[in-house]
C-alpha cells in the first residue's frame, strides 16, 4: 500500500480535491490490486483474480470519494470510515460474485 500511496500521492501533488483523491485512490488500487489478487488464489481462477485487479483501482477511487464527500478533507494516509464502509461493502459484493462457494455437505 505505500508504493501505491506514493505513486498516487506524488502524481496529484498531494492536494486534496475530490478529483486528486479518487486519483490517487486509483492508482493505489493499481499497486494494491495485483497483490490482494494473489490472496484469491487458492479458492479461484485467472478470471476471478483478473477481475479483482481491475475492480480494486474502482473500489480504491470509490473509498476516497465518498470520505471526500462526507467532509474529510486533511491530508489522511488512507480513507475515512465512511470509506472503509464503502469500500468493505463493494469489495465483498465484488467476492461474492468471483468467488465460489464451498461445496454444500449433507449431513
Amino acid at each position: 500500500m505505500a508504493l501505491g500511496l506514493l505513486l498516487g500521492a506524488s502524481t496529484v501533488g498531494f492536494d486534496t480535491g475530490l478529483g486528486d483523491l479518487a486519483l490517487q485512490g486509483a492508482l493505489t488500487g493499481v499497486v494494491v490490486g495485483p497483490v490482494q489478487a494473489l490472496a484469491l488464489a487458492g479458492r479461484t481462477g485467472w478470471a476471478a483474480r483478473a477481475a479483482w485487479t481491475v475492480a480494486a483501482p474502482a473500489l480504491w477511487a470509490a473509498a476516497w470519494t465518498v470520505t471526500t464527500l462526507a467532509g474529510v478533507d486533511a491530508q489522511y494516509t488512507v480513507f475515512g470510515a465512511t470509506g472503509v464502509i464503502t469500500y468493505s461493502a463493494l469489495a465483498g459484493l465484488l467476492q461474492v460474485l468471483i468467488v465460489p462457494s464451498p461445496p454444500h455437505t449433507c449431513g
